[in-house]
This record gives structure tokens, sequence and C-alpha cells, in this order.
């Protein structure tokens, strides 16, 4: 018997498969002879469909089913599964071609395949506000199947929706077929299917894709199937449009063919409309295009583009990551170059700015690695070019500096006031830069990515340095800052690894925790005796007073520090990535220690925190993976978010009595953690606070203030020694039924043992 089934599980799949798509040929084309209409071939046992005759001067139809034990049908056409199997349902027409003249009879029959119930296959929910299901999700069948079939009715209800990501987790699904119910099918940012080769859109369907992204992700499409009873979309020649063919939605990824013709129709590209057709080489735009959508060429074939005058809008990434587009001609009537426009269309060398562009997004040529040459339009009113440089047309901002030059040296032209944001961004051939007497700013990311830059002097007349300017200029050995700046940005050197010293200038009175971020080769700060704001000794950045300590330089040799006693602050960040140190001392004085203060200190081993502090600040030790010991004084009351995520190195914590709250994510993934001491006043303890700490053994909890909703979601999830058979949690007698129920709720392992 178990062979049978399995012999039938196989047949069923084969018919499945051969009977999926019914293609055109579903609906006859012949207008002087019936066809039936609505014969959808795959069915699953919980569902029903109603099938019709088109045709004109039909007399009578007769229904007949194969095999009724499968699936019935009645005289006016409604099929009924009953078993899972295969049956022909045949239709007998009589009808005449004209009336009053002679009849004619007509056989005509389909093959229909019946699967098990839809919930064999999908998870569904009533709609909002309806009767009628959406289909939510996949079970495991679901996500196996290979030729996936969207039921139109489930248990008597109608199936008109497929929810948001609700197919995503099949990636091996080869085919897809929507029933005539369904209206609305979302998409979803994950659904991507791989190995999707035919797509059949049913005859209700009335809107689809997310943000305008038809049938994106689907790399393999060769075949578009849309029922010729659908009034809101058709196809031509395997192409997706709107029914008025105004707009192009879907060009399949891999339709042959290397040159397309854009219908004289359409007025607008949707959204990623040729988005992965690697096949495609050259599109003929019509004169009437007036859009293009983002994204809608993005990642295809294309070599060369001729752009009517008539397009005035483009989306953003119009042409990404077109790795073979080497030539283009951009309409007159552009206003913008949108972002990511040309994003690593790393063929492209030259381009020409119409005299229309207003505005050019500074992403809009990111990673195009070839382009040496940007030219503009000599009658364009904001923008010129100077040696394929481009700048404003007064001359008062350097805009962009193509990616692609192979200079070494390169020399501002005077005039220039400011270095715009990405103007330099990826530059990798210069090695040096000439900056003009009367610039004022440099925006951020300007010189981002710029690693074989070695030295830069700023004028005098610079004030402003915006955040991540000199972001990963992994050569630069030497910059000096004028006396006019005021502030050091958010990683505005951060990355710059060939950095080993900087003077902070007399002006500047702000440090951002991260301006140094990466420097790993920085031994020490020095500072111009006019600043009235900080001081540096022995290298290390304090306040001019010696209360706060900002900055210890990451490359610092030293493997011990004590924090002079003067200290009152450490500032956020102040020993983040000391990379040599092992051990910090901190005097009693210090109140405040803020957050990621030690954070991914690689070699650090102990610290002694000051008797005074009240909080373990957020992120403190996070990712510092040799802190092997650390006394938490009993001032502290709260132990913040991810204090000592991933301290690897951690054998024992013992959390003093005055510690009220232990949060998110305090002690993640300390996997060396082997015992934790809890006192007596614990009230809360968050979000996978314990979570994934692997060698746990011992757990000693004395508090008897924990209740129900204070022990968070996945609190000891993964936590514990041999998936917890090493285990061991003591809690109070009184509190032992409760703080079970707790912390098995809070991801505790069955296997650990509680007493």
């Amino acid at each position: 018997m178990k062979q049978r089934i399995r012999n039938f599980s196989v047949m069923a799949g084969i018919m499945m498969a051969a009977f999926f798509f019914s293609g055109e040929s579903d609906v006859l084309a012949a207008s002087d002879k019936p066809a039936i209409e609505g014969n959808e071939k795959t069915m699953y046992l919980d569902g029903k469909n109603r099938i019709s005759m088109k045709g004109e001067h039909i007399v009578s139809v007769t229904y007949v089913s194969s095999k009724n034990n499968i699936a019935t049908i009645s005289k006016k056409g409604l099929i009924v599964p009953k078993q899972k199997g295969k049956t022909t349902i045949r239709a007998t027409v009589v009808y005449q071609k004209k009336p009053a003249e002679k009849k004619y009879t007509s056989k005509l029959s389909y093959s229909l395949t019946v699967l098990g119930k839809a919930g064999e296959y999908f998870t569904y929910l009533p709609k909002t506000g309806s009767k009628n299901y959406e289909i939510r999700g996949l079970t495991q069948k679901g996500m196996e199947c290979k030729n996936l079939y969207i039921p139109g009715y489930i248990g008597g209800r109608k199936v008109t929706s497929i929810g948001w990501n609700a197919l995503s987790e099949n990636t091996v699904m080869r085919s897809l077929h929507l029933s005539d119910k369904i209206i609305r099918w979302w998409r979803g940012d994950k659904e991507h299917f791989p190995n999707l080769k035919k797509v059949y859109l049913g005859k209700s369907l009335k809107k689809f894709g997310n943000g305008g992204m038809f049938l994106v992700g689907c790399p393999a499409l060769s075949e578009i199937i849309l029922d010729s009873r659908n009034e809101e979309f058709c196809v031509e020649e395997n192409v997706l449009f709107t029914k008025d063919k105004s707009k192009l939605l879907c060009y399949p990824a891999q339709k042959e063919g290397g040159i397309y013709v854009i219908p004289d129709e359409v007025t607008r590209i949707m959204s990623s409309a040729f988005s992965g057709c690697k096949n495609l080489k050259q599109v003929v735009f019509t004169d009437n295009l007036e859009a293009l959508d983002s994204h809608c060429f993005a990642d295809s074939g294309l070599t060369t583009v001729s752009m009517p005058d008539e397009i005035k809008s483009l989306g953003n990434g119009v042409f990404s990551g077109c790795d073979s587009l080497s030539e283009i001609r951009l309409s007159r009537n552009l206003p913008s170059i949108p972002n990511n426009m040309f994003k690593n269309c790393i063929s492209l060398k030259e381009l020409e700015i119409p005299a229309g562009v207003e505005w050019i997004d500074n992403l809009a040529f990111e990673g195009c690695t070839q382009l040496t040459n940007v030219e503009v339009a000599s009658a364009n009113k904001k923008f010129c070019s100077r040696d394929g440089v481009v700048y404003s047309k007064n001359g008062e901002a350097l805009k962009f500096y193509p990616l692609g030059r192979k200079d070494s040296r390169y020399v501002v032209l005077e005039g220039v006031k400011t270095i715009e944001e990405r103007a330099f961004y990826g530059s990798s051939m210069l090695k040096e830069v000439v900056l003009p007497e009367g610039l004022e700013v440099i925006e951020s990311y300007a010189f981002y990515d710029c690693i074989g830059l070695m030295e830069l002097t700023l004028p005098d007349s610079v004030h402003t340095v915006w955040s991540e300017a000199f972001k990963r200029c992994e050569k630069l050995s030497r910059i000096t800052l004028p006396d006019s700046l005021t502030e050091l940005a958010y990683e505005v050197f951060a990355g710059c690894t060939g950095l080993t010293e900087i003077t902070i200038p007399k002006e500047v009175s702000s440090v951002n925790a991260r301006a140094f971020y990466g420097c790993s080769n920085l031994k020490r700060f020095l500072t111009e005796e006019e600043n009235t704001t900080f001081t540096t000794v022995d290298g290390v950045l304090f306040s001019r007073t010696m209360q706060i300590l900002y900055c210890y330089p990451q490359g610092k040799a030293d493997e011990s520090y004590t924090v002079p006693d003067s200290v009152k602050r450490l500032k956020e960040g102040a020993f983040m990535q000391a990379k040599w140190l092992k051990k910090v001392s901190i005097p009693d004085m210090v109140k405040y220690v803020e957050r990621w203060c030690f954070a991914e200190c690689e070699n650090l081993e102990t610290v002694r925190l000051p008797k005074k502090i009240d909080r373990i600040s957020d992120y403190l030790f996070w990712g510092s993976k040799s802190l092997t010991a650390v006394t938490i004084p009993s001032s502290v009351t709260e132990i913040a978010p991810s204090a000592f995520y991933e301290c690897s190195g951690l054998v024992e914590i013992k959390i003093p009595n005055s510690v009220k709250e232990i949060k998110d994510y305090a002690f993640y993934s300390c996997e060396a953690l082997k015992t934790v001491k809890l006192g007596t006043g614990i009230e809360r303890i968050d979000f996978r606070a314990f979570a994934q700490c692997k060698k746990m053994r011992s757990i000693v909890v004395k508090t008897t203030k924990l209740k129900d909703g204070t022990v968070g979601k996945y609190v000891f999830a993964g936590t514990g020694a041999k998936n917890g058979k090493k285990l061991t949690v003591e809690v109070p007698t009184a509190k032992k039924a409760a703080y079970t129920k707790y912390f098995r709720k809070a991801g505790l392992s069955k296997n650990a043992v509680i007493k």
C-alpha cells in the first residue's frame, strides 16, 4: 500500500508539471468555434472552480468528468474535487455559426490534476475586513514545490491575495500559476526566485509588485503567460504591459534577442522592468517615452544607449550595474542625474552632461572605475567641466572628480570654496591633492577611500570639515589641519591606518568620539599651546583641566595604563580599539565611564572600575574578547545594553546586590562564561541578556524580586554547556516554582537543572 502511495505521489508530481500551464491554448483564438474559459488544470481538494464556454450562438453545453471519484462537474460547469488524482473534463458543445443556420457539434476536453488540501502547501488567514483568504506563507511542502499553484478557493472561501513575502521561502520554484481569483500579489523585498522560468497570471489580477517592481528577482524568467480575459494587463512578444500599453512592466530576464524596440504606445518604463536582462544589448526607444523609473535597466547587458530628448524623468539607479555599458547619450531635457544612476558601470569611460541638468546626485557615478572624462554642455547654467572634472558654473565648488583618472597629483582650481560630498570618493590613484587658499568647506566623504593619498595640507581658510571626509585614506600619514578649524567630526579620519600622530589646532573645541575610529597606528595626540579646550599628556588627549580623558591613541604601545587622579570622566570611546592595552586602572574619583569606552580592545584582560559609578554603560566592553576579569562595584544599579557583548574570554561574573536591572544583550555570547552570581537586588533581566553563553555551568540567583514579565524573551536562549545538560541554576527555595516557569519561558534549556 505504501509503495502504491509513493508511486501515486511521483505520478501526481509528473502530471502537475505536465499540465500546469494552459498558455494561450486555454482560450482558443478562433472566433467561429467555442472554447473553454477558466479551465485551471490543477486544483486542491478543498477548492472549486467554475468553467464556462466562450463563443457566439451556443445552443447547449454538456459537461462530464471521466472520473467522478476524482472530481465532479455540474451542469453549470462547477468542478468539485473529491480525491487526489487525474481526470479529464469533457464538454460537448452544440453551436451555430450564425443564428438560425446549421447546428454543429464540438467536443472539447482538458486534463485536470487534483492535489491534496491547500493547507498542505500554504498558510493563510482571512483578509482584514473580508471573508476572503490571503496566502501568508508556505509550509515545508510548499517551500519544496517546484511547480507552485496558488488556489482560487480554500474550504469554500475565495483566495484573492498573496501577502507580503508570502512565497519568499521557496527558492526552487520553476513555475508559478496564479488562479483566476487572485486580485493582488504584494510581492516583497525577500521574494527572489532564482529558478523561476514561467509565470501564469490569472484573469482577475489587478495589482502586483512592490513599489512598481513587478517580477524583479527572477533571473531565470523566460515566459510570462497572461489570461486573455485579464482587463488590467496585456502581454506582447512575451513582455508585460498595462492594458493600454502606456507602461512597460516586465521584460523577462532570459528573453532571447539582443535588441528590443519599445512599442510606440509606451510612455513609461516601470521600476526594474529590464533588471538583470543580460541578453539585452540595445534598446530602441520610442519618441513618446517620457520617463524611466528606478533601476529599470539595472544589471542588464546594455552596451550603448541613445536616450530621446522627450525623456524628462529618471528614477534612481536606472543603469546601475550595467557593466557592459560603454556609450550613452542623455536626453537634453533631463533636469537631474539621480542617485546611483550609473553605479558600477565599469565600462563607461566618458559622458556629457546635458544643458538642462540642474542637479547631480553625489552617488550618481559611484563605482565607475573607468570613467576618466565628464564633459558639460556649454549652455548648462549650473555646471561646467575643466579638463574632465566637474565644477559648479561659478567655479566655487568642485562637484565630481572622475573615478577612473590615472593622475597621481591634482591641483584644485583657484576660487573653489567647497569640495562637495564624495567629490574624490574612491580615487585610488591620487597621491597628492593641492587645495587652494580660500577653500572653506570639505563635505562628507569628499576623500573617502582615496587609498593612495599620502599627505594633505588644509589651507588656513578651511573652517569646516564634515563627517567621514577622509575615511579609509589608508596611506595618509601626514595631514596639516588649519587653525580656523573648530571641530573634528564623526569618523572624519576613521580607518586612516597610516596616521601615527596628529596635532589638534588651537580653535578646535570638539572632537567626536569616533573621529579616529580604526586609526590602529595612531601613537600620540599633540595639541597647540593656544588651545583652551584640550591638552595632551604622554600622547593621551585630555580636557585642559585634566578632568576629562577624551581619547587614548589606539596604536600607543603600552600594555598598562593608569588614569590620572585628576580625571572625573572617561568620555565615550576613550580607550576604544586600544590594541596593545592589557590592563587599565581607574581611580575612584572617576564618576562617569561613558559608552563604548573599552569596546574592541582586543588584548584587554582586566579593568579596575571606580567605586562611585552607578552604571555599566552601553557597549562598555563590547567585543573585548580577551577580557577575563571585571569587578562590578557595589555602587552600580544598572548594567546597560550590550555592556559585555561578545566578551568571549570572560569566565566568571558576580552581580552585586545593588544592581536592579540587567539590560538587553548585556552578556550576550560570552562564550567562555561559566559562572554567574545574581545579587539580591535584581528586579529585571531583559531580552537575550545571557543568551548564547554556551559554556555556562552555574547560575546562582539570590534575588526574590523577579516577577512574571520581568524576565525578557530569550534571556537564556542557547545558554548552557552540553546543550544545558551541564548547567545548574540555584534559586531561592520559595521561588523555585515561579522562577522555573519564568526561566523556561525565557529560553532556559529543559536539560538544565533548577534547584
